[in-house]
């Protein structure tokens, strides 16, 4: 190899010189942050266009453009507050149809004695205080103000005569999904039948197919998905795949959540069955869908960006609320069937929410078959992470360089000429780096199925097989303690 002097040949001054190359090494993506687009519906005060690709910085960004309180904020929320440093970009979908709504009424005649009514939103605790004297009117009105004064909710409110009436922010039938309760404490002379159960009478799909188009010339490792619907999620495995095509190179999956019963989510699962797909299934759950995709895209990305390969068993996901219903959580019955059925199941373990282990949502083959070969999410997160490694070394290694067969007098080819031999070492030793990272293993066992060959139809193309076989986790431990004594 000959070595290209750092001084032009000219220079005849006798002396010491030294170049200091900054960022030489072999480039290595797993150092970068994993990207996540955020797609959801923005409210009427969110100043950002629909179908347009923001970057953001936290989410006071999100809030400028998406308005407070909206789908998209609230998501925002929600990823940051499980990975701070999240590389975070969002496409606003236009909200359709009409808003999801819930009533709150207060009755009787005036309070004899102070109290307060407690209102939970998706979650949150609103407490309206009621003094003594109040009517059925004020009491009301201080409902509602207690959750206007509360503007990251995902809903305003109005009153007339004893009647609340909350309303999403944000359009169309996921405000269903919006979670509500309430409880008069105190106030003797008026009276309030407890409200249970989700928001109602929010109507009409969005579609996202617009806003899924002006994001796919870029890359994004994480695609957070609001949706809970079949034809929707179908529309962000079709982006996933399009985008992983060798001729795009922009390699990914997307991040849902399910909040129905296990029944329904395996439906919704069956009919997507995305390898670069992964459904959390969080039943009747207080955060909305979208946040809890979120919440989950940001643990991830917080343990996998500096190890693709991160076991997420067991993780808690920042920022959820523990499910309101005891009888929600699910049994270890229920989490393994949820896991058979291309579904992550999260559980609620002392007040936090837990990963229990972190699947691709494809677990059927094309005759409807049970097919587990690309059951952990993180063998699609390797493997992608391998082709990033080799696209981004390649360009630095062959830049400029011809194309020939290899030599056969045992010679070596010349300077900067490729050959099936040389490129087959270059592929070698980025597995053989893998598996050092602990990304891979069997590299060596693997290398007589690595194969370059030249393309006997294109001139100046090789065409390589690559196989890697990525690391699994350690999930389970059979063991049988004998007493002997």
């Amino acid at each position: 190899m000959t070595l290209a002097s750092v001084i032009d040949s000219s220079y005849k001054v006798p002396g010491s010189f030294v170049a200091i190359s900054l960022g030489a090494g072999a480039r290595s993506p797993g150092t970068g942050a994993m990207k996540v687009l955020l797609v959801g519906n923005k409210s009427a005060a969110g100043t950002g266009n629909v179908s347009h690709v923001y970057e953001v910085a936290g989410k006071d960004d999100v809030k400028l453009l998406a308005g407070q309180g909206s789908e998209l904020h609230r998501m925002a929320i929600a990823i940051f507050k499980a990975n701070p440093i999240a590389s975070v970009s969002i496409v606003i979908v236009t909200a359709a149809g009409t808003a999801a709504t819930k009533t709150f009424t207060v009755a009787g005649t005036t309070a004899s004695v102070d109290g307060a009514v407690e209102v939970w939103i998706a979650g949150e605790r609103v407490i309206a205080p009621i003094s003594i004297g109040d009517t059925p009117t004020l009491a009301a009105a201080a409902i509602a103000a207690a959750i206007n004064a509360r503007p990251d909710l995902p809903v305003t409110a109005t009153s007339a005569i004893g009647v609340v009436t909350a309303t999403a922010r944000c359009a169309g039938i996921r405000g269903n999904r919006i979670s509500s309760r309430s409880l008069l404490t105190g106030g003797t002379g008026l009276t309030h039948t407890a409200v249970t159960g989700f928001f109602t009478t929010g109507a009409t799909m969005d579609d996202p197919q617009l806003a899924l188009d002006a994001a796919s010339p870029l890359r994004w490792h994480l695609v957070v998905a609001p949706y809970t619907t079949t034809t929707e999620l179908q529309k962000f495995r079709s982006m996933l795949n399009t985008g992983a095509l060798p001729i795009n190179g922009k390699r990914g999956r997307f991040v849902a959540c399910s909040p129905d019963t296990l029944a329904a989510s395996i439906t919704i699962s069956d009919a997507v069955n995305a390898a670069r797909g992964e459904i959390a299934w969080l039943e009747d759950c207080d955060d909305l869908p979208g946040e809890v995709a979120a919440a989950l895209a940001g643990t991830i990305t917080a343990a996998r960006s500096s190890d693709r390969a991160a076991n997420l068993d067991g993780i808690t996901v920042l920022g959820l609320k523990p499910q309101p219903a005891l009888d929600d959580v699910p049994t270890a019955a229920e989490q393994n069937s949820a896991l058979n059925n291309g579904l992550t199941p999260l559980v609620t373990v002392n007040g936090e929410i837990r990963i229990v282990r972190s699947v691709t949502n494809y677990h059927l083959d094309g005759t409807g078959a049970d097919d587990f070969s690309i059951l952990d999410s993180h063998k699609v997160d390797v493997a992608d992470f391998i082709g990033d490694v080799i696209e981004q070394n390649f360009a630095t290694r062959y830049k400029g360089f011809k194309i020939s067969a290899h030599p056969t007098d045992g010679t070596a080819p010349p300077a900067k000429v490729a050959t099936p031999v040389t490129v087959r070492d270059f592929l070698y030793i980025q597995l053989v780096s893998a598996e050092e990272q602990a990304l891979l293993e069997g590299a060596e066992a693997l290398k007589s199925q690595l194969v370059v060959e030249l393309d006997v139809n294109t001139a100046g193309r090789m065409n390589a097989d690559i196989p890697i076989n990525v690391i699994d986790h350690f999930h389970q431990l059979g063991a049988n303690v004998a007493q002997v004594g």
